[in-house]
């Protein structure tokens, strides 16, 4: 079978070939972005917690009944440059989903390290809109502080001669003096090779400072819910490597 091609023709089929040859030089090398799990594991002295776990804690046990806070945002740092890689997210030690956030990143991209807001800015306070982990249905909004709640604590508190007290942290406040969000950054170094990546974060600190210092219910913004949220921010958060699952 003869096949008979004019000018026109074999021009066109020569650019198409051409605009292929291209787009296959420019891919070349050029993989989809990688999608990063972090999933934060809560610790007591080393051990994961759950819900209603007792814990010893200051001569007296802690049994652990709520416990959620806020990541606000999440930016990657390379060569002294941030860019934004995860929004405001609730993190809930009741629910395993709860407790990951998915960021994606180009292969190619090296971070130096994380920065973590652990709260939400005011900024983020005035601009809510009021949904997905911002909705009060969440129950981390007060309606009378105009503001959100940035981690919720409660459990149940026995000390050494048995009586019990109940613990009610909700700690909040984001105007000055006692804005309660907080940023830190953690070294990427040795985390990037898994997909799957756990922040750690140890409460020893947060639990043994509050129940010796603080107020036993703690329900709006100022000098209480910052130190206790001071702490809990300086409670040694660090990476490690998960199994991918």
């Amino acid at each position: 079978m003869n096949f008979e091609f004019d000018a026109k023709t074999i021009k066109r089929l020569f650019l198409l070939v051409f605009i292929g040859s291209v787009q296959s030089i420019l891919t070349a090398g050029v993989r989809p972005p990688t999608i990063k799990r972090l999933v934060f594991s809560i610790h007591h002295l080393g051990k994961e917690l759950h819900l209603l776990d007792t814990l010893r804690i200051n001569n007296g046990w802690f049994v652990i009944e709520t416990f959620k806070f806020y990541v606000g945002e999440i930016q990657g740092v390379t060569n002294g440059k941030c860019r934004k890689l995860s929004g405001v997210t609730l993190v809930d030690l009741a629910h395993a989903e709860d407790r990951e956030i998915l960021i994606r990143m180009p292969t190619k991209s090296r971070l130096d390290s994380l920065v973590f807001t652990v709260g939400i800015d005011s900024l983020q306070h005035r601009e809510a809109h009021f949904l997905d982990d911002l909705d009060p249905v969440k129950s981390m909004y007060w309606a009378w502080q105009s503001g959100f709640i940035q981690l919720k604590l409660e459990g149940q508190w026995i000390a050494a001669d048995k009586t019990i007290e109940p613990v009610e942290w909700h700690l909040g406040g984001y105007r000055w003096p006692y804005n309660t969000a907080n940023s830190l950054a953690l070294p990427w170094v040795g985390a990037a090779y898994s997909d799957s990546v756990f922040v750690a974060i140890d409460v020893q600190s947060m639990l043994s400072f509050g129940l010796q210092h603080q107020p036993r219910k703690i329900v709006s913004p100022g000098k209480e819910a910052f130190a206790l949220m001071d702490v809990f921010v300086r409670s040694g958060w660090q990476f490690g490597a998960l199994n991918n699952r």
